[in-house]
């Protein structure tokens, strides 16, 4: 008997124990001390889309971290885990139940009838001892769990905010672009009309003025294309600001921002706190580690405690002068569950290993993003700086030719072939720009803030 009760004493400790990341498993270790392209810069401020110098970008934004659906969707889901946190904290606390009971009846004895009455009237109370964590272990995986959802709204909230911040910026460049179409055009058929003028002094072939014809009809037949363009980026950001496509926004944006200077992008170990999603992750990962603890407590005994009170009586006068009271304590010790706790174990423990990864690979990510950012925005720059020179190049490629072709020592085709590359390069620079411009809003959004704990600060204030 005495070796079988260590055997029990053992087994109790040993189910006793919590599952914890072993120091091995910890994914900051890894992180590089620096980002490859880290330089000291002021910080900018963390509104960051205010860098653009735009009020109508500013209440854009505004407006979509109050109306966007998705964005309400996840409040919505967090309203939810903080329902569940207060129903798993409410295992820990004493429960009590009040019952009143009235009957009445007639009984027939000897030929006589007599009526019977009866009143009721109790108080029962539980309370579960948590000598082993478990309700400690579901108290805090639910409250972890509700600041994770808390954490995915706030992911939700910087990543909407990007959202609308690219589709502003791509209004911006399609208006410029079709702008530059309609001067392309304009300038296109001016010098059409001076080659047929030189085609009715017989200074011109007839195959100069259908080529020249046709770089208008080109230059013309972009436009559509892009007013649709127009209008389906109108209705992505009415959408995103929870409004139906169509609805008129006040969009009074023409041309591409100048973008600001570089923000600084600070070191791999801050991007950990910056980060919803990364924070997120481990907050899950933090509620599975005691899921796994909650799981473990669930093998073990439990005792509870219950207490009743009760008064009965034939009167209601009587109600109180009868009464009955009962303290008692009972221990309920898992014997036979088919492996159902055990199993149960098991998978909290690979949830708890699925989540680790997951943490690991979420930083992994954010760190791939900001690396990936910083050299995509330096990569854009110069080949920015390559296409202006290469318009410039291409100017004086056709005032060159042009001179050639006045004079009668050149066909019209290499003017020809100067201006469709003029005018293509100078479209492509548009382009460009819009890509400098998107690269330089990843990298605000990869380098994350705390700007959408603003309202939570004020409230705590």
């Amino acid at each position: 008997m005495k070796n079988v009760l260590i055997v029990f004493a053992v087994g109790l400790l040993a189910a006793c124990s919590t599952f914890h990341i072993s120091p091995d498993q910890r994914p900051a270790e890894s992180l590089p001390k620096e980002f490859s392209m880290y330089g000291e810069r002021e910080a900018g401020p963390d509104r960051w889309w205010e860098t653009f110098g735009s009020a109508e970008l500013n209440r854009l934004v505004s407006e979509s971290l109050s109306r966007n659906l998705t964005v309400r969707q996840a409040a919505a889901r967090l309203k939810q885990a903080n329902a569940v946190s207060v129903q798993s904290g409410s295992s820990g606390r004493l429960k009590a139940d009040i019952e009143a009971a009235a009957s009445a009846g007639k009984e027939g004895i000897n030929n006589k009838s007599f009526n019977r009455e009866s009143y009721s009237a109790g108080l029962g109370v539980s309370y579960e001892l948590d000598f082993w964590g478990k309700i400690e272990g579901k108290i805090n995986a639910a409250e972890l769990n509700e600041a994770a959802t808390a954490e995915e709204l706030y992911t939700l909230k910087m990543t909407t905010a990007a959202e609308v911040v690219l589709r502003w910026l791509e209004l911006a460049e399609v208006r410029q672009t079709i702008t530059l179409l309609n001067r392309q055009v304009e300038t296109n058929r001016k010098i059409l009309e001076l080659i047929e003028l030189r085609f009715k002094r017989s200074q011109a072939t007839a195959l100069d003025v259908l080529q020249q014809r046709d770089v208008v009809a080109q230059a013309e037949s972009l436009i559509p294309n892009e007013k649709a363009r127009e209008k389906t980026v109108r209705h992505q950001l009415a959408v995103l600001l929870g409004k139906a496509p169509g609805t008129d926004l006040n969009l009074e944006v023409l041309t591409l921002p100048t973008p600001p200077a570089l923000p600084a992008t600070g070191l791999p170990a801050e991007l950990l706190a910056k980060r919803p999603d990364i924070r997120s992750a481990g907050l899950k990962l933090q509620a599975a580690d005691w899921t796994v603890a909650a799981a473990k407590a669930d093998r073990l005994p439990t005792l509870r405690l219950t207490g009743t009170a009760r008064y009965n009586a034939t009167e209601v006068n009587n109600l109180f002068d009868n009464w009955l009271a009962n303290l008692a304590g009972s221990l309920t010790f898992p014997l036979i569950d088919g492996g159902f706790r055990k199993a149960e174990v098991i998978r909290t423990k690979a949830v708890a290993e699925e989540r680790l990864n997951r943490y690991r690979e979420v930083i992994l990510k954010a760190l791939k993003e900001v690396e990936d950012a910083l050299v995509q925005e330096t990569a854009q720059v110069h080949f920015l700086v390559s296409l202006k020179r290469r318009l410039e190049l291409s100017k004086s490629t056709k005032q060159e030719a042009g001179a050639r072709y006045r004079k009668g020592l050149e066909t019209y085709l290499p003017v020809l072939s100067a201006i469709i590359n003029e005018q293509a390069l100078e479209r492509t620079i548009l382009n460009a720009e819009l890509k400098k411009l998107k690269y330089r809003v990843q990298l605000h959004r990869a380098l994350g803030g705390d700007w959408m704990r603003e309202k939570e600060r004020i409230n705590e204030q």
